[in-house]
């Protein structure tokens, strides 16, 4: 899921629906005003939910949203070109790639905190490479062991891209000002809720205690 809305312009604003809870998902669903459902991965569950809302159904040739290295939706490379347009140097310059292990207990975190590029291959196409290519970036590792590099909190990482040129009327006061979220980074509802908050425009950072020495750094430097 968060790969996917990585590769979308806007995608950051997407809301993740938990269909196993039902309840709670129908909220979302008229909390967010959502246009259309889409399943991650198809299954019973998923599909008799989405079939509740018919008006929400998107017909599509394939599971995925991609399809011979398209998108079926408006993907960053419409906000590249717009950079370009806009001659936003500035942007360009803070532009950042991260990338972990994929053995790393934060990965799953890390995917959902700054988002991940799906590896290209005949449907996606090379999304990490295009950026590459359009502003000359360069990856910025995440050590196994060590602390967030502080470059990424002032970094735009691929999901903040998705949001270019695309203005919010949400108020950053109150529930949607800057805060953090504390769980477990391997708890999926905490890790849906901190995604669905920062969807609704609130500026947030995951802190697992569990794992305090990698991010309390990074966290203590939330703007």
């Amino acid at each position: 899921m968060a790969s996917w809305n990585a590769c979308l312009w806007g995608g950051r604003y997407n809301c993740v629906i938990p269909a196993h809870d039902t309840e709670l998902a129908e909220r979302l669903v008229s909390c967010f005003a959502v246009d259309v459902l889409l399943p991650v991965q198809s299954d019973d569950a998923t599909n008799a939910f989405i079939d509740r809302f018919q008006h929400l159904k998107h017909l599509r040739w394939s599971e995925s949203i991609f399809r011979q290295r398209d998108c079926e939706f408006a993907d960053i490379r419409h906000a590249l070109r717009r950079i370009s347009a806009n001659q936003d140097k500035e942007l360009e310059r803070r532009v950042c790639l991260p990338t972990w292990d994929a053995s790393d207990p934060l990965s799953g975190l890390f995917t959902i905190q700054f988002g991940a590029y799906p590896a290209p291959n005949s449907e996606i196409a090379d999304y990490k490479g295009g950026i590459r290519g359009a502003f000359g970036t360069s990856d910025t590792g995440v050590p196994i062991d060590g602390e967030i590099p502080l470059a990424l909190l002032d970094g735009i990482s691929p999901l903040s891209l998705t949001g270019y040129d695309l203005p919010r009327s949400r108020s950053r006061r109150g529930r949607l000002g800057p805060g953090i979220v504390l769980g477990s980074a391997t708890d999926f509802d905490a890790l849906a809720m901190f995604w669905n908050l920062r969807a609704a425009g609130a500026s947030l950072i995951f802190y697992d205690q569990t794992y305090g020495t990698r991010l309390k750094t990074f966290t203590n430097c939330l703007p």
